[in-house]
């Protein structure tokens, strides 16, 4: 009998249609690796009508805890922390989808059979659906093709959207007040204290991109909001030393974008010149 046992922490900021569609499609995920205790769903204070979702379901302990203000995801992640128990924790954004019926079991695998302490996996883009989303989508392109050329089990495949911990690791975690780098605090923290990272390509969910403008430059901003905050918490030397994306890379990457589809990426490039004199 496997004592495997998995929370899935799910923090929402008016997320209730999304949670609607997630908690089945969570439920109806095949596992060999784990077994599913409890469904946390966390609210940041949401104004919406997930205070009066209810799920039933006679094996899994569905249970929402509701925050009356708005504190921001690591606020409310590090509240889960401190009230899970179980040996694997998932940590998951509410607005994903799963590629296949096995992402969560495909997460949670290198930490069963190999005793790793942190897996990360992947989030993939949906198709663009308008201008300003196939902008977008010819930012996140150059970035994935970027990343192909650095090593699997780097920070920059450590993404906030879909995550497990073993308990060793989660015990002692705790995310800083800064929501701009909680993709990789635990990434940097794992390499300071001598945890393990795993990069597990096949968990993929699915992500909607920005639609609008004014979508996007906040999306933006939080990223760009991020430079060099990770040298505030750990030292200047680990942050370097874990920073191996270099402009040549980028170039070679953006090089490569531009072959593939030339007209939306000089937009990419144009949008995101004018995105950084705006910040």
């Amino acid at each position: 009998k496997t004592t495997n046992n998995l929370t899935i922490v799910i923090p929402a900021y008016n997320e209730y249609s999304n949670l609607l569609r997630l908690i089945p499609e969570i439920l109806n995920q095949t596992h060999k690796n784990y077994t599913l205790k409890e469904i946390l769903i966390i609210s940041d204070g949401s104004t919406d009508q997930t205070k009066d979702l209810i799920f039933k379901n006679k094996k899994v302990k569905i249970k929402i805890v509701l925050g009356r203000t708005q504190k921001g995801k690591p606020a409310r992640v590090n509240q889960a922390l401190k009230l899970v128990k179980t040996k694997l924790l998932v940590l998951l954004d509410a607005d994903t989808k799963f590629t296949h019926s096995s992402v969560i079991d495909s997460l949670v695998a290198p930490i069963v059979e190999q005793g790793i302490d942190y897996t990360s996996g992947i989030a993939v883009s949906m198709p663009p659906t308008n201008f300003v989303s196939r902008v977008a989508a010819s930012g996140v392109k150059i970035w994935s093709i970027a990343r192909s050329y650095l090593p699997p089990h780097c920070l920059y495949n450590s993404e906030g959207m879909l995550r497990a911990f073993s308990r060793r690791f989660y015990a002692n975690l705790t995310f800083p007040p800064i929501a701009s780098i909680e993709d990789t605090y635990p990434y940097l923290f794992a390499m300071q204290n001598n945890y393990s990272f795993n990069f597990v390509k096949t968990a993929r969910v699915y992500y909607q991109l920005p639609t609008t403008f004014a979508d996007y430059r906040s999306q933006q901003r939080r990223y760009h909001a991020s430079d060099h905050l990770e040298n505030t918490i750990f030292p200047e030397s680990l942050v370097n030393s874990s920073r191996l994306m270099t402009k040549s890379i980028k170039i070679k990457a953006l090089f490569r974008a531009l072959k593939n589809n030339s007209l939306y990426t000089m937009l990419y490039l144009i949008f995101s010149v004018y995105l950084r004199i705006d910040l």
